[in-house]
Formats: structure tokens, sequence, C-alpha cells
């Protein structure tokens, strides 16, 4: 089975997750849950952090050019003012990137499951039909589930950048068939 799959019956964890963030899913399951599938993010494809960080670089670039041409109006203020919005970028994507760092996910048997290691906080849906209302998919066979919360079909969260995308949806379409 690929990584991130595990039976039921052995509840074997993936290899990924440390020990600690195997102890914090079993510990989030309720009564009567059974976990079949836990995984991570993945990092983020060069490509993704190339067009973002060759954004930033411009972004930059510009900041210091307008910043300098000011500085022959307004003196100091523009260094003052363009330096720290020219740095937001790499800022940002930092933070983006270290929230997706402590992140887990799981399919149980009753739901879908958002859990961020370290934070008390557990975000979840119940299981039901046609809970999955799209998928991206990516040469690698990673990609994002989106999930819908109600019958509106209104998107509500998704699993990013997770291994073997079509096994999850799979997986996850099989559980709330009856349901």
């Amino acid at each position: 089975m690929p990584a991130g799959f595990f039976n039921d019956k052995r509840m074997k964890m993936p290899e990924t997750l440390s020990v600690a963030a195997q102890e914090r899913l079993l510990h989030e399951l309720r009564p009567g849950e059974e976990l079949h599938w836990a995984g991570r993010p993945g990092k983020a494809e060069l490509r993704h952090k190339a067009l973002t960080y060759a954004f930033a670089v411009a972004w930059l670039a510009l900041s210091l050019c307008m910043a300098w041409a000011l500085a022959h109006i307004m003196g100091l203020a523009a260094w003052v003012l363009m330096l720290p919005v020219s740095l937001l970028c790499f800022v940002l994507d930092y933070f983006m990137r270290r929230r997706t760092r402590h992140m887990v996910y799981m399919v149980t048997n009753h739901r879908v499951v958002w859990l961020v290691l370290h934070q008390p906080q557990v975000h979840s849906l119940a299981l039901r039909q046609n809970m999955v209302s799209g998928t991206v998919m990516r040469a690698s066979g990673r990609g994002d589930i989106i999930f819908n919360a109600d019958a509106s079909g209104d998107a509500v969260d998704s699993f990013y950048n997770i291994p073997h995308v079509r096994k999850v949806v799979s997986l996850i379409n099989d559980l709330s068939a009856g349901r």
C-alpha cells in the first residue's frame, strides 16, 4: 500500500508522522471511530516556490526603485514606508508555509479532520454523500481535495497537496456511500 494508507485492523500509521503526531491522532478519535487514512500536506513544488519568490523579488526591486525615486522628494520617509511593504511578500509566504507544516489530515469512518499539531483546535466535517466538490490533480499524483459543508455546494476547506489524491477521494466516497 502507498505511504499514508494503512490497514484498519493494524492501525499502522504513516511513517511520515512523528510519534507525538501519531499519539495526537489516536487521542482525537471519538468512541466508535476507526482511522482509515492520515496524511500531511506535501511541500510546495519548486515551480510554485520559484513563482512566489520571483514575484517577491520583483516587488522588492520595484519598491526599492520607487523608494529611491521618492527619496529625492520625501527623504528618509520613502524608505521607511516602502521597505516594510516590499518585504511583506516574503513574510506572508513564510507564515502560510509554517501553518501547513504542522497540519495533519485524517479520514475516519465518521468524518474528515483537519488537525494542527501543538494546538487544541480540531476542525472536522461529518462524512456525507457528495461532500467532495472537486479535486486538483498534479502530475506527481499529489493533489488537493475540496470539500463542501452542506448541500449548497459552497467550498469550505481542502486537503492540500496530499499524496495519492485519487485513492483518498475514493476512500472518502466509499465511506460516505452508506450515509
